[in-house]
């Protein structure tokens, strides 16, 4: 009966398609077949397309299902141009459209969220590029071409690579590989052989990064994909650097650059020359690293890339202090602080600051030292707030994606069932059998949202409860936070008053852990900062409390302890710390803590007990450091 049933509805399909050239008007599809010659049109002269659906747009003013197209094809043309913050702007009021309609082409909808995903992750925002990208690997039809599949897959490969996550990066690219091999997609093939080498070096893998880089060379002087050739050369070039093989690095390097400046490409150009001082540095040519640094302030100006001139301007700086010019180190390094902040460069405030407190701090100028680093504890602390926030927000926004996914499967199968019972009233008049079916179906499909609606909520209590959690530990070590710490200090301190116990805070601090970070890599200072995290946590009592601060500062409050308790325990606390330093880390950046000790005060309010206890800090850090201070 079910097989009768589809005859008929083909049948009527049929009907209603031969029909629609009578009703529909002529100028439809002239319509539509100029929206296919502009889309064929977009690699080529994506200018050309936009311009040219400026002058479409009001023709298409009541056409609902080809204006969702041309506001498609206008966001990919702006993609191409790469006014990626006009790209955002174009595909997301009209992801949300196509979203909330449940006759939206599945098709579109996933090329909508490719071309969003691919721009916020170009905008540096990683975290929502990929939800974007994996609403569109949801939403991708089967029978939708290959290539789409592919560049979804190689986009996610790359948010994976700006989130830090270099593993997932990895399992992501292998995909994309295979998908690109079974399909024949020899240039997706080359993008994710060489995403799979970016992913490899960042886990520090070398030798296997290598086999993929050349790789990628191979493929892209075959298919004569200058651009791949030139990354994947300075890639070998940069694993060099990380062998210490730094003569070899340089001479890759070099070769790479040419090959850019004949492209005459400015990307590449900058790309190879900022490595390539980088390779310098390593080999202590200072001289030879301040004139690539300069050139590339030469060439460009801030309003044009402000990011790269302010990364030349820090390389620039750190030259300088190691070659012993602090004065002028000093100089360029507050000009760049005063560019980034003009620029709203956030994410290189923080690194700019830590070069003028360790440059203030060598002149012996503490006072100014001492404010600079209250201004980058304080940005360190909204930071660490705005991160929080995003990652609330992105955890609400895939919930939203998510339940609206969901609303669009029950309208779907809504449409179907209305269409089914249409066509079931016609042929299955006389029989109950057809009426039986359909309750049962009807009941199945509730049963189906029933259970959908309660996986939905068991998944909101999970997600607010990870927010939760999110809002009051630190993330890198797994102490609680500043405000947890305070929540609980509240607590202390109306325990105290109404008790009379003791309480006291020790304010701990890092010695010298930029260096750790310059010398190491910032991958040893995480490491680091978990390692002195463990070992406080490790050596405090249960009743007491261990906070991170921010960045390499920590707090710890002691309960029903005084001054010196507190002082016996702090002490305690750096002898472990430096044995730990000694014995587990590179003696060239031994680890050491600095301690100020503050005894709570009745009727004393919390943010000046603790501000006493960062005075005694940094009397112990003028005093030398690795000490204790009360």
């Amino acid at each position: 009966m079910s097989n009768h049933l589809f005859r008929h509805l083909l049948t009527a399909a049929a009907g209603i398609a031969l029909m629609i050239p009578i009703f529909a008007s002529p100028q439809t599809s002239v319509h539509e077949r100029r929206l296919q010659q502009l889309e064929e049109r977009l690699e080529t002269d994506p200018q050309a397309v936009l311009d040219s659906l400026s002058h479409l747009e009001k023709a298409l003013r009541k056409e609902d299902k080809l204006r969702h197209r041309l506001r498609w094809l206008r966001g990919e043309a702006l993609l191409r141009l790469k006014r990626y913050g006009d790209v955002e702007k174009a595909f997301k009021p009209l992801l949300n459209e196509l979203t909330g309609d449940a006759d939206s082409p599945h098709l579109l909808v996933a090329r909508t969220a490719l071309g969003l995903g691919s721009a916020l992750v170009y905008l540096s925002r990683p975290f929502e590029g990929e939800a974007a990208l994996s609403l569109a690997l949801r939403q991708l039809p089967k029978e939708a071409p290959p290539m789409i599949r592919a560049e979804i897959l190689l986009e996610i490969t790359r948010s994976f690579i700006y989130m830090g996550e270099s593993v997932n990066a990895a399992d992501k690219a292998l995909e994309a590989l295979e998908w690109a091999l079974s399909h024949g997609l020899e240039k997706s093939v080359l993008r994710a052989r060489f995403l799979l080498g970016y992913a490899y070096r960042n886990q520090e893998k070398s030798a296997t990064a290598r086999i993929h880089f050349l790789r990628a060379l191979s493929d892209a002087r075959r298919l004569g994909y200058l651009r791949y050739e030139i990354l994947s050369m300075n890639e070998l070039g940069n694993l060099l650097v990380m062998e210490k093989r730094l003569d070899a690095a340089m001479k890759i390097k070099q070769e790479a650059l040419t090959k850019a400046r004949k492209a005459k490409d400015a990307y590449l150009i900058s790309v190879c020359q900022h490595d390539i001082g980088h390779a310098l540095i390593a080999r202590k040519e200072y001289t030879r690293a301040l004139e690539i640094y300069n050139a590339i302030l030469r060439r460009k100006t801030g309003l044009q890339s402000p990011r790269a001139i302010n990364m030349a301007r820090v390389n620039l700086t750190n030259i300088y202090s190691v070659m012993g010019r602090g004065d002028q180190a000093l100089k360029i390094a507050q000009q760049t602080l005063e560019n980034v902040r003009k620029h709203h460069l956030g994410e290189l405030e923080p690194a700019v600051l830590i070069q003028i407190i360790d440059l203030l701090e060598k002149q012996g100028r503490l006072a100014e030292a001492l404010k600079r680093q209250r201004e980058l504890t304080e940005l360190n602390e909204k930071m660490s707030q705005r991160e929080l926030e995003r990652k609330i927000t992105e955890i609400r926004d895939r919930h939203r994606l998510l339940d609206q996914e969901s609303e669009i499967r029950i309208l779907r199968q809504d449409k179907e069932i209305r269409n089914l019972q249409l066509g079931r009233q016609r042929i299955l008049i006389s029989s109950m059998i057809g009426l039986l079916t359909l309750l049962a179906l009807l009941a199945l499909l509730a049963l189906v949202g029933y259970r959908a609606k309660r996986r939905a909520n068991r998944d909101l209590e999970s997600l607010n409860h990870r927010l939760d959690e999110l809002s009051r530990h630190d993330p890198l070590t797994g102490l609680s936070n500043r405000r947890d710490m305070m929540e609980k200090l509240e607590l202390f301190k109306a325990r105290a008053d109404r008790d009379g116990s003791p309480l006291t805070v020790l304010m701990i601090d890092m010695d010298h852990f930029k260096s750790i970070n310059d010398n190491q890599g910032h991958e040893l200072g995480d490491r680091v900062l978990q390692e002195v995290a463990r070992i406080l946590q490790g050596r405090i009592r249960s009743q007491d409390l261990v906070a991170r601060w921010g960045g390499e500062e920590f707090l710890i409050a002691l309960a029903d302890t005084n001054r010196s308790g507190a002082l016996k325990a702090a002490e305690q606390l750096r002898d472990a710390v430096e044995k730990s330093g000694r014995s587990g880390f590179s003696p060239e950046n031994p680890v050491t803590i600095t301690l100020g000790v503050a005894q709570y005060q009745p009727g004393e309010d919390l943010q000046s007990l603790i501000t006493r206890a960062d005075d005694r800090l940094y009397v112990g850090k003028r005093e030398g450091r690795n000490r204790v201070a009360g």
